[in-house]
């Protein structure tokens, strides 16, 4: 399974996903997430930004500081990002 986290985006264009996602719920369970952004939608493609959202947005919605601490979306962009890659 490859899973592609768009904070930006969702933001953006209201889908929903980071208030009914699973994302921090998926990368407990040690799905390799990736971090991405839809610029065609959302106008951003700094992953620096997109990894200051995905560290944030969560912990709002969650009410829970702990959720996708900052080294983690460090993962989420780098990391997992060369698994997804590597997949195929």
């Amino acid at each position: 399974m490859k899973v592609v986290c768009a904070p930006s985006s969702s933001l953006h264009n209201d889908y929903g996903n980071i208030v009914q996602g699973k994302i921090p719920e998926m990368l407990e369970m040690g799905v390799a997430v990736g971090l991405g952004s839809n610029h065609t939608s959302s106008g951003i493609i700094d992953i620096v930004l997109e990894m200051f959202l995905a560290s944030k947005v969560y912990k709002e919605v969650r009410t829970n500081a702990s959720v996708i601490p900052p080294e983690r979306s460090i993962e989420i962009a780098t990391i997992n990002g060369c698994t997804l890659c590597a997949m195929g």
